[in-house]
């Protein structure tokens, strides 16, 4: 029989027992507190009720730690540089439904103090969770003449959440509450391939230029040995080769304004992220839904154009050729 002395390893409940104490005698000693993030580039559609779930999330997620102290705080950006702010949730129901100016973000932000097994001293947590409506921000854009391309390169961001915390498992466990919350009011867009169109669209002018030229040469290819016979004079050939550049030249041309159309009302579309607390919310989701789907129509017609330029192509070198006979 062995005479090893046998070793024993420390449970994992212990092991997190002892990381929990080590980061209470940090915060006890130094004062401060750590910090998580997560941004968000979903589409999302906040009502009040949705906005209330996340509240009732927030106190379901506490019901698991002592809680000795916990304040809510509720602000309401407006695009009009008005703000709303509320001590609590409770007044922040109390906001005017009827108010005409578009929400352009909310900060909800939810301060807990909590006292964990194993501690004595009181920890401070805080969850700040600011949401923007993509289109009013947009909206806002526009309005003020701003570069509405760049927004949608540089501000799909739609929600950003923060945590400050002293133990990392209770801010974990915080940070999961609120992807639930977030899976909740995530909307699935019906135009979510128009993003991946969108990274290809400047690809459109010098495709939609191949398709017109490469259909007006073989159309020309084509209907020249019907034209320049082999008893034509030279000044014959000179007259047709003159008139094909010409067309070549027009055809190159147009197939990349038409391209360019495509391409620009491609990049209009973009997924609609809203917060609707009241009327003017309202009227500026119902308003960015018509655009989308006015643009939508627009891109389908610039579509079929392009795809179309074959059959314009055999009738621009028709009517080349009569003209080069009635001369």
């Amino acid at each position: 029989m062995s005479n090893e002395n046998p070793v024993y390893l420390p449970s994992e409940d212990a092991t997190a027992a002892r990381f929990q104490i080590a980061q209470a005698m940090y915060h006890a000693v130094t004062e401060k507190t750590e910090k998580i993030s997560k941004a968000y580039s979903k589409d999302f559609l906040i009502t009040r009720e949705r906005f209330w779930q996340l509240h009732e999330k927030c106190h379901q997620a506490c019901s698991q730690w002592v809680v000795k102290q916990q304040t809510t705080n509720v602000t309401i950006f407006h695009v009009d540089d008005t703000k709303e702010v509320f001590s609590s949730f409770k007044r922040s129901e109390l906001s005017d439904a009827s108010n005409t100016c578009a929400t352009e973000s909310i900060l909800y932000e939810f301060n807990l103090l909590i006292q964990l097994p194993n501690t004595n001293r009181l920890q401070p947590y805080k969850v700040s969770v600011r949401a923007v409506s993509r289109i009013a921000a947009f909206d806002r854009m526009e309005k003020e003449g701003g570069p509405s391309r760049m927004f949608r390169v540089f501000g799909p961001q739609t929600l950003l959440v923060e945590i400050e915390y002293v133990d990392y498992a209770v801010a974990r466990n915080l940070l999961s509450m609120v992807n639930s919350w977030v899976e909740q009011i995530e909307i699935p867009s019906k135009i979510q391939w128009i993003k991946h169109v969108q990274k290809r669209s400047h690809w459109f002018p010098n495709l939609s230029r191949l398709i017109a030229v490469s259909a007006l040469t073989f159309s020309l290819y084509r209907i020249t040995p019907t034209v320049i016979l082999s008893d034509a004079v030279l000044s014959q050939g000179v007259r047709w080769l003159i008139l094909a550049l010409g067309l070549l030249l027009c055809g190159a041309f147009l197939g990349k304004t038409i391209g360019g159309f495509l391409e620009s009302a491609v990049d209009e579309i973009f997924p609609i992220s809203a917060i609707k607390f009241n009327q003017g919310d309202d009227s500026l989701y119902a308003k960015y839904c018509r655009r989308n789907r006015f643009i939508v129509g627009k891109a389908l017609v610039g579509s079929v154009i392009v795809i179309c330029q074959a059959v314009f192509a055999n009738f621009t070198t028709d009517w080349l050729k009569f003209l080069m006979n009635w001369t």
